[in-house]
């Protein structure tokens, strides 16, 4: 199925509680919240709180975030097109001064901190 193979987690790391998080990705995504979840024309995101965070721990697994991301159901361009959303996600986060580590079966066509 092509929605299993564009999933992808971000692991990231910011300066910002969780609500503020989510407002912030859900105005690079031009998209709709609902309390953890975000919904726009390409993505499917539900922000979580990495339960194995680790402060200060410079291994991506312990960053204090990771968001789920799939492709939306509305979104009908190719995979290289959702592919190339997904990292310019990923640029606007670090640009933002995030620290973001994508973790999918497409991770070396992302941008990573």
């Amino acid at each position: 199925m092509i929605a299993d193979a564009l999933y992808c987690k971000l692991y990231l790391d910011a300066n910002l509680g969780k609500r503020r998080l989510i407002e912030v990705v859900a105005q690079i995504i031009q998209g709709d919240m609902a309390l953890s979840e975000l919904k726009s024309d390409v993505f499917d995101l539900y922000v979580k709180e990495n339960e194995s965070a680790v402060e200060g721990s410079g291994d991506f697994i312990q960053f204090r975030f990771y968001i789920e991301v799939d492709v939306s159901q509305q979104f009908k361009r190719t995979q290289q097109a959702y592919k190339q959303e997904l990292a310019d996600l990923i640029q606007t986060m670090l640009n933002l001064g995030f620290k973001v580590v994508p973790a999918c079966s497409f991770e070396d066509e992302l941008p990573r901190s």
